[in-house]
């Protein structure tokens, strides 16, 4: 990629509600409708724009933080959930409770992110009674014997 030229003279005025609204949500297209552009729009801007390309990942790093912090909370603290039951004869179904529920799936995906040493999938080849894995050419495509 070739050095980025230098940024246009007029500053582009939706520049802050897009940067505002990547940060919120880390989405470029939801970001783009919240600064009336188009993607290419800003896309194109960035291209040629080393500052406002540096604004741009500041800004997905700032989304990122916010998914990863409403990720922890979920996991950890837990969300409430409504429990509904029967209210009676005639009264129908109605809320009895809640109850707190907790994301398994997330606190996994966290702790894969923080301690990926640790937590990461691992899968590890051996061969007959744990030995090396030995291997063998049968039908080798080079034309000669099996290894």
């Amino acid at each position: 990629m070739g050095k980025r030229k230098a940024a246009p003279e007029n500053a582009p005025v939706w520049e802050k509600a897009f940067l505002a609204a990547l940060a919120g949500t880390g989405i470029v297209a939801r970001a783009a409708e919240a600064a009336h552009i188009e993607t290419s729009t800003a896309y194109s801007l960035r291209l040629v724009d080393e500052a406002f390309a540096e604004r741009w990942r500041l800004a997905r790093e700032s989304a990122a933080d916010r998914m990863e912090t409403e990720a922890l909370r979920r996991a950890v603290d837990g969300v409430q959930e409504p429990v509904f039951g029967s209210g009676g004869v005639g009264v129908g179904t109605t809320k009895v409770g809640s109850i707190r529920r907790y994301s398994d799936t997330l606190l996994i995906f966290l702790l894969k992110g923080i301690r990926p040493d640790k937590y990461r999938e691992r899968r590890e080849l051996v061969g007959g009674d744990g030995g090396p894995l030995k291997v063998e050419w049968v039908n080798d495509w080079r034309g000669g014997e099996s290894a």
